[in-house]
């Protein structure tokens, strides 16, 4: 067993120890800080049990909206449109479980994962580019961690995000020092979460990434210590997970203390005492009192193993994040049709036997997307043109190329979201 110098990377996690040069997710030192700051924090963790809440499955897959932010400033930094798309990519393999690296799951875990159905439409890409710094700092005497909140604020070398209402914003830069590979909130008010977890202002809520590990295959990392860490892309899925309510596994563990009896409030991911950092370590059982004596799961996205290993989450960590796309989350998935901007928006004649026109009762000053999709979600070429004596407003294109069938017209800035049903009956 390769050993680790287990108090300093614990101190490292909680105060941002200078020695360790890398943190797989930013998370940590926040939720310490709001837990020494919380005279309740054993309440807080709570099970999330099978209940009213948790236990509800669909088949709907749930699709979000993602708009990232590239804020760079050295060539290197300013990572390409291929580079994106490749960690979209990522994300829609390991939330449908279509990952090819899902084989390797241990047969003793096989029968609590599952597919989230959850899936990730890149709908815009901004890219900024800035001379400010991006920095996690900490604040020794009061032993908390501050984040680079500017990168969220064009006023401030960064770019302000999308409506987070209605748009998955994942902001991607250079992070001083590579203190963190990510970091994220999860939405306000969660039973399981400490008061205060969430985003600072509503204007800031998303993921923030560092750009050497966003991508489905970034360059080799190496640590101070020399170690080189190969990444694949999961470090946004594990900091969407924190996003969508997932704790990680182990819960709040403390210094000198027994980290199996804390726990992430979910019933089907095995105790862990501590995190993997970066090991691929099949044969460990740090909690080996614990009710079922399963082996720590580093399987699991919620781990802080290499992201060779890390390839699944549990049917309860399902549960948990569709719950939240139902609820405080519930915004952000596109597949419904948004009957509140009925009254803005015009879509004639419908059913059409060809041409389909858009009218807009007022004029987009912003920038936006427009597509048209089949019911299958397959994005379909469309040649449409804009009225020139109403530019802005009104748009009029032919369907005429496609079989008859029900089609879906999506226009999206900004501020907000249009979906609209079009039915082609020649």
């Amino acid at each position: 067993m390769r050993k680790r110098p287990f108090n300093l990377l614990l101190i490292s996690l909680f105060f941002a120890y200078p020695l360790l040069a890398q943190l797989p997710c930013g998370f940590d030192p926040l939720y310490a800080q709001l837990q020494e700051n919380s005279s309740k924090h054993q309440q807080l963790f709570q099970k999330i049990r099978q209940n009213e809440r948790a236990n509800y499955r669909d088949d709907e897959v749930y699709i979000l909206p993602v708009v990232v932010h590239v804020v760079w400033n050295k060539e290197e930094e300013n990572l390409s449109e291929e580079i994106i798309r490749e960690q979209i990519e990522v994300l829609n393999n390991d939330f449908r479980a279509t990952n090819e690296d899902l084989a390797q799951l241990r047969p003793v875990f096989a029968d609590i994962i599952g597919d989230p159905r959850i899936e990730f439409e890149l709908v815009k890409i901004i890219r900024v580019k800035t001379d400010s710094v991006f920095a996690v700092t900490t604040d020794w005497e009061t032993r908390s961690v501050r984040y680079p909140e500017e990168i969220k604020q064009n006023i401030k070398g960064g770019s302000t995000a999308w409506d987070p209402q209605y748009y998955l914003n994942i902001w991607v830069a250079a992070i001083e020092e590579d203190l963190v590979f990510g970091y994220s909130y999860p939405p306000p008010g969660l039973a399981n979460w400490p008061q205060g977890s969430e985003a600072p202002a509503f204007s800031y809520d998303g993921i923030v990434m560092n750009y050497k590990a966003f991508g489905a295959n970034p360059p080799p990392y190496t640590t101070q210590s020399e170690e080189i860490i190969y990444l694949k892309g999961r470090t946004l899925v594990h900091e969407i997970g924190h996003y969508l309510g997932l704790l990680h596994p182990w819960g709040n563990f403390e210094l000198d203390q027994n980290g199996c009896q804390y726990d992430d409030g979910i019933d089907d991911t095995p105790a862990i005492a501590y995190p993997s950092f970066f090991d691929c370590e099949m044969g460990r059982n740090s909690c080996l009192s614990a009710n079922t004596d399963l082996p720590d799961m580093i399987e699991n996205f919620m781990d802080y193993s290499n992201d060779q290993c890390r390839i699944s989450f549990t049917q309860q960590q399902i549960q948990v994040m569709r719950e939240v796309l139902k609820t405080e989350r519930k915004d952000l998935r596109i597949l419904k049709e948004e009957d509140r901007f009925n009254e803005e928006i015009i879509v004639y004649p419908n059913p059409s036997p060809d041409r389909v026109r858009v009218y807009l009762r007022k004029e987009i000053n912003t920038d936006y997307v427009f597509r048209l999709r089949s019911l299958d979600r397959q994005i379909l070429p469309i040649p449409f043109d804009q009225n020139e004596a109403f530019p802005g407003v009104s748009f009029s294109f032919s369907l005429g190329h496609l079989p008859n069938g029900i089609y879906l017209i999506e226009l999206e800035t900004q501020q907000w979201r249009f979906v609209k049903k079009i039915v082609l009956m020649k």
